[in-house]
This record gives structure tokens, C-alpha cells and sequence, in this order.
């Protein structure tokens, strides 16, 4: 009669602990936060060239907005004047934008206002876009008014 080899106890409890805690980094790193280590570095521009930009589209959660061809003001968005203070009427820029706008961002604020959603999704997290038309020639869109998260530096 043969007799079963006998896995020592040592080397199952190894390879438990092992595909343990591999897992537990896996789970850990998905939950990160720590902004400091993704972002990206800041590349200074040469002598007489514009800043990078990266180009982001403006989302609006209306679906009636979403589907219009026309541009009625119900449908248009503010852009704000100064990310770090309360996202109302009276700071936002004169220009408007709408849905599927696609605007030119060259930085990310993480600790700007809280801004919500219709559906109540929120961030603090804002894209300084470059505008021709106004004062300074920026303003700045809420994250949660588009989709995309393009790598950016963070702004100063």
C-alpha cells in the first residue's frame, strides 16, 4: 500500500499567508488616495511657448440638455471665477458653456469648493481652463461637470 506524501504544515502556512497578503496589497493599493505619488510633473515650457493644455468635454447630467442642438441658456453652465470659493452666481464668468463643449485645461485643483451633481455626486476637484474672453484668461470647471480625468499638473 502506497502512502500519501505529507505536506509539511509550515510550507501550506507559508503560501497562505502568502496569497494573503498579496491580496491585501492588491485591495490597498486600489483604495489609495494619496494623491502625491500620481501626480504628474509639472514641465516647464521653453522660452516664447504656451503652456501644455489637454483638452476636456463638459458634461451635463439634463438629459433634455444633453439632447438639444440649440443653445438656450437653461442648458449653459458657468465657469467659476476663484475654484477655493462658493460656486455661485456671483462667481462665475461672464462666459458659459454646454454640453459636449470640449474646453482646454492645463491644471488640476484637488481642495477647491465642493461641488455637487444632480444625483448628488460631488468633488472638490476642479480643471483651470484657458478662456480667450475673459479677465486673466481663465476660469475653472468643476470635476463633476465632465467625464474625463486627464493627467495634469497640479496648479499652483
Amino acid at each position: 500500500m502506497r502512502t500519501r506524501p505529507r505536506v509539511r504544515l509550515p510550507l501550506v502556512v507559508s503560501a497562505v499567508t502568502a496569497c494573503i497578503a498579496a491580496a491585501a496589497a492588491a485591495f490597498l493599493t486600489m483604495l489609495d488616495t494619496d494623491r502625491k505619488n500620481r501626480e504628474p510633473t509639472i514641465t516647464q515650457s521653453g522660452p516664447g511657448t504656451a503652456p501644455t493644455t489637454i483638452p476636456v468635454r463638459v458634461f451635463n447630467i439634463e438629459g433634455d440638455c444633453k439632447s438639444r442642438e440649440e443653445r438656450v441658456p437653461a442648458c449653459s453652465m458657468g465657469l467659476a471665477r476663484d475654484p477655493r470659493l462658493k460656486y455661485d452666481t456671483d462667481n462665475v464668468v461672464s462666459h458659459r458653456v454646454w454640453h459636449d463643449d470640449i474646453l482646454n485645461a492645463d491644471c488640476v485643483l484637488y481642495d477647491g469648493d465642493r461641488v455637487e451633481d444632480e444625483t448628488g455626486v460631488g468633488t472638490t476637484r476642479w480643471f483651470r481652463v484657458r478662456i480667450d474672453t475673459v479677465p486673466g484668461g481663465s476660469a475653472w470647471l468643476p470635476a463633476v461637470r465632465t467625464h474625463d480625468s486627464p493627467a495634469l499638473p497640479t496648479c499652483a
